[in-house]
């Protein structure tokens, strides 16, 4: 029961995944060209956005607006 109840908290406490990227990537994923694009989108709460860091949380973006696959290599 004890190593049941660690990995729950451990599972419970996990953070999850931020990965902030710039305007650029967000254009290339997107398709949203030019800044007054980008300030509608955080204006209407699509995107995530850091101002201090100038950067957007990937992981906010609502999949129906990505266009273009990602690769990791």
């Amino acid at each position: 029961m004890k190593i049941v109840r660690n990995q729950l908290t451990m599972l419970l406490n996990k953070q999850p995944k931020e990965t902030w990227v710039g305007a650029s990537v967000v254009s290339a994923l997107t398709g949203w060209k030019g800044s007054s694009k980008l300030r509608w989108a955080r204006e209407n709460g699509l995107v995530r956005f850091d101002s201090e860091k100038k950067q957007y949380l990937l992981e906010s973006i609502p999949e129906v607006f990505i266009t273009k696959a990602v690769r990791n290599d």
